[in-house]
């Protein structure tokens, strides 16, 4: 008998289940055709930036991986000595650690990278391998700017073989009326890459004013625009007093600091308004030249602090470099380029900040002090 007396009360119990199941599902529409239809279509609110954060952005000059003239045969040129080493990275072996720290580092990539055959009319033309692209990235440089004199040595069709591997490569890239614009921890970074170096049909004031376009249309009060300029007189100790007026105009339009290069020599530093303006990085991993006979350079890190959103520079500071690890001279005693910079040490790496010093020195606000890392 308790056998059946359980069968006879199970189906009770089923309508019972299926009695509060349709309850609920029917209270669960009626709610639903009360809710007002903006609160359905309304768009995800994007989060807030976070209250502090810190953006570090790292800065080398003259970069190129590259043949010279053709002449990729020697064994003392670029093509030869890279591919003895056996690294990927050994351009920046001795300081990609220094790059691995930042949110992203940014630098000059002179040269095409390209198979094309036909060089620019000019006295000196670089050209690499496709497959170099890869060393930017594994070396933990992310962008780079091609807004210099030796991108276009194999005419337009090298400047866009260089674009198409650097970015298959993953590598950003800036030039003329293009900036690299990216963003870090909430905010957006731009970079204006340009050249006033043998920049055809085009004047420095013409220059100029694109940049302090590029600066305007990009600057508001949450962004980061930095001007990476290619300009100055090789070999010069000091700008002229051209690249001095343009670039505290640039600052004048809300550029937040401005770096240089194209003298091959590290140049002074000055301030303007509590903004820094680099007027020369000198040479880094520089394939154009089997010497190091100006060895002298400099990683430059900077560093802005984000808080509610605003961005504000918070502190440069400089690794004092050679731009070879060789110890072999030549005949006349200069250094050999071994196209690899290394970090210097002790009495060598204060040379390197007393140079830095003396020729910001020559500036109307220059420095006259850094903060300076030799590791």
């Amino acid at each position: 008998m308790q056998e059946g007396l359980e069968k006879q009360a199970f189906p009770k119990k089923r309508v019972l289940f299926l009695i509060v199941m349709l309850m609920v599902v029917y209270t669960g529409i009626s709610l639903a055709e009360k809710l007002p239809e903006t609160e359905e279509a309304a768009p995800a609110t994007p989060p807030p930036p976070p209250a502090f954060a810190m953006i570090d952005l790292t800065f080398v000059g003259d970069c190129t991986l590259a043949s010279y003239n053709g002449y990729d045969e020697e064994l003392i040129r670029f093509p030869k000595i890279y591919e003895a080493s056996g690294s990927l990275t050994y351009p920046f072996d001795n300081v990609k650690h220094l790059l691995a720290r930042d949110d992203i580092t940014f630098i000059n990539f002179e040269g095409a990278l390209t198979t094309a055959a036909q060089a620019a009319n000019k006295r000196y033309f670089f050209k690499g391998l496709p497959a170099y692209a890869a060393i930017l990235p594994a070396s933990s440089i992310e962008a780079v700017t091609l807004a210099n004199n030796h991108t276009r040595d194999y005419l337009e069709q090298g400047f866009n073989d260089t674009i198409a591997h650097l970015q298959n490569a993953g590598v950003g890239v800036a030039y003329e009326d293009a900036p690299f614009i990216t963003e870090i921890k909430g905010t957006q970074v731009i970079f204006i890459g340009d050249s006033t170096v043998f920049a055809e049909g085009v004047t420095e004031d013409e220059a100029a004013a694109r940049v302090t376009r590029q600066i305007e249309q990009h600057k508001r009060d949450d962004t980061i625009v930095i001007v990476n300029i290619h300009w100055g007189v090789e070999l010069a100790e000091k700008p002229t007093a051209w690249q001095t007026t343009a670039a505290r105009a640039w600052i004048d339009a809300g550029a937040d600091l401005i770096v240089g290069h194209h003298p091959h020599i590290l140049q002074g530093i000055e301030m303007y308004k509590e903004k820094y303006i680099v007027y020369s990085l000198g040479n880094f991993a520089f394939g154009g030249d089997s010497l190091a006979a100006r060895k002298e350079t400099i990683v430059l890190h900077a560093s802005f602090a984000m808080t509610k959103g605003l961005p504000a520079l918070a502190e440069i500071s400089i690794t004092p470099c050679y731009t070879t690890s060789s110890t072999m001279k030549n005949r006349r005693g200069t250094l050999r380029n071994n196209y690899q910079p290394t970090i210097v040490t002790g009495g060598q790496a204060e040379a390197v900040i007393e140079l830095l010093l003396s020729r910001s020195a020559l500036l109307k606000n220059g420095v006259t002090q850094l903060q300076w890392y030799d590791s």
